[in-house]
């Protein structure tokens, strides 16, 4: 069964919070052509996402099928 691996270092905040981190088993979730939104802020409290930092920070991942594309609204700010 082929393996998909990301890994990102996101440097947090300010020094001396206590390290986030977080895995996510996503092969029975995501779907091609769309995007799943992976991880985003501790503070972000509308987000429901499987991985919470210290960082203003949203991650999504997809995969697309050859020849296909699709568009991400992006908040201001």
């Amino acid at each position: 069964k082929p393996l998909r691996f990301i890994q990102t270092w996101i440097v947090p905040e300010k020094s001396g919070l206590e390290p986030k981190y977080g895995g996510y088993d996503a092969s029975d979730k995501l779907t091609k052509n769309e995007v799943r939104h992976l991880a985003s802020s501790t503070k972000d409290n509308a987000s429901d996402t499987p991985v919470k930092l210290n960082q203003d920070v949203n991650c999504s991942a997809g995969e697309l099928e050859l020849g296909k594309c699709l568009s991400v609204e992006l908040p201001k700010g």
